[in-house]
């Protein structure tokens, strides 16, 4: 009788441990270190300057379409990844990855091009910030930056947003078509919509 109940008690504290296991291996499996999200596609803003009202979506706009946003959030580097239908026209684009820090910082990390000639600056709090390490190029789909934690302050946790402007034209003050990652039909240059908080 003894034989069975010690036996019972192994199984059921192994029992125990596996559903603790378990719930530990969920726990660590649901820490936000990732955020992924589907931008609605035919939803670029397309404005002209001096021109109040001229505002409207137009679906047939490629550029400067933003299909997707992805980020990852890692000891060394925040990476911001987005997919885009197009991007660069016959004149001016701008793609604006916005970083705030749970610490209270403000991060723009801009990549433009002007007749395809790129360029790459970022901001702290407004002011334009040198970070050795930053990385920001065109992809095959879209474009892609990864970030330096250090170059944030290594933050524990960030909210990740991203705005594109497109110029058609190279006149003065040509048509513009803007989108927001996290937003469908509705653009708030320089204040992009934020994911949720992303920790480490």
């Amino acid at each position: 009788m003894a034989s069975r109940t010690t036996s019972r008690s192994v199984l059921a504290a192994i029992a125990g441990l596996v559903a603790l296991a378990l719930v530990a291996g969920t726990a660590t499996a649901a820490h936000a270190d990732a955020f992924r999200h589907d931008d609605a596609t035919g939803d670029v803003i397309v404005t002209v300057p001096g021109s109040p009202g001229t505002s409207h979506v137009d679906p047939s706009q490629t550029t400067p379409d933003l299909q997707n946003l992805t980020v990852l959030h890692g000891r060394w580097i925040v990476s911001v990844a987005t997919a885009l239908r197009g991007l660069e026209g016959n004149g001016t684009s701008t793609w604006v990855a916005t970083i705030v820090t749970s610490k209270g910082d403000r991060f723009d990390v801009y990549r433009g091009a002007r007749y395809f000639d790129p360029s790459v600056r970022m901001k702290r709090n407004g002011t334009l910030f040198t970070c050795d390490g930053l990385y920001v190029h065109r992809t095959s789909v879209g474009v892609i930056a990864k970030v330096p934690t250090r170059c944030l302050g290594t933050p524990w946790k960030v909210r990740v947003g991203v705005l594109a402007r497109t110029d058609y034209g190279s006149e003065k003050r040509p048509p513009q078509g803007h989108d927001d990652v996290l937003r469908n039909g509705v653009v708030s240059y320089g204040n992009p919509a934020l994911s949720s908080w992303i920790a480490r």
